[in-house]
């Protein structure tokens, strides 16, 4: 997978999100997304059904380490022309520690 905001391509590993959610049996409801600095994002059920949002823990082979964007790196291509929206919604979280399920 290459990013758009990438110079070259990198190839990621991890668990999809919405596999992640089936195995822990969550509802479909709005997705927080934390990280270790407080930094924040959030997805709604149709954003995570439409998308491959990938908790990456690896990029080409390397595990992603805290100061990497790790230990997780919630991440998906993007559509050209898709960006975050300006409240959070569908952002890139690097450093993920907590994810919150509901509001």
């Amino acid at each position: 997978m290459q990013p758009r905001e990438f110079a070259a391509p990198a190839t990621f590993k991890g668990p999809l999100l919405r596999e992640v959610l089936g195995h822990i049996e969550a509802a479909k409801m709005k997705i927080t997304v934390v990280a270790v600095n407080g930094f924040s994002g959030w997805l709604m059920p149709e954003d995570v059904d439409k998308s491959d949002w990938i908790l990456a823990i690896e990029a080409d082979g390397v595990p992603l380490g805290i100061g990497q964007q790790g230990p997780l790196w919630l991440i998906n291509t993007r559509a050209e022309g898709e960006k975050p929206g300006e409240d959070g919604r569908g952002r890139w979280i690097w450093a993920v520690f907590y994810l919150r399920v509901g509001e």
